[in-house]
């Protein structure tokens, strides 16, 4: 069922991201490859009409791609060995970066759009690679169940 059009659970800016780290993986010379992002566009709805604001926020989520990318990978070829990803969105980190034997991967985000997430990836066959090595877990359900915090107040 949807509302906006866009699979219950899958924001506008999930797809807005992944639209970027598609065309991205279309250059030549880009600064990643993404092939799981075409999958994940196509099965939540391409989204059109893109404002001049949005192709330049695009530029942007592709440069921020490849900085986290990049810093990951330094973390975890020092050592570090428990990543967490919040608002993990239809990013595909887990199954594109190679991550070492021993490494604990948490994506955290809505538990809707991780499901559509795991049923895309999953009909096409993706598999991350500490599915063989490590862990990759979902704790977005246990997370979905605490209590909401009131307004902080100083």
């Amino acid at each position: 069922m949807t509302v906006t059009g866009l699979p219950t659970g899958v924001s506008r800016t999930a797809v807005l991201i992944a639209q970027a780290r598609e065309a991205e993986t279309a250059r030549p010379s880009g600064l990643f490859k993404d092939p799981l992002a075409r999958p994940l566009v196509e099965a939540a709805g391409r989204i059109s009409g893109v404002s001049e604001a949005g192709r330049r926020a695009a530029e942007h989520f592709v440069l921020r791609t490849r900085y986290f990318d990049d810093r990951l990978g330094e973390a975890v070829r020092t050592g570090l060995r428990q990543v967490v990803l919040l608002a993990a969105g239809l990013d595909t980190r887990a199954y594109r970066l190679d991550w070492p034997a021993g490494t604990r991967l948490f994506e955290v985000d809505l538990p809707d759009l991780i499901a559509f997430k795991d049923r895309v990836l999953a009909e096409h066959d993706a598999r991350a690679p500490l599915r063989a090595h490590g862990r990759r877990r979902r704790p977005a359900r246990r997370l979905a169940r605490l209590p909401r915090l009131g307004r902080v107040r100083p």
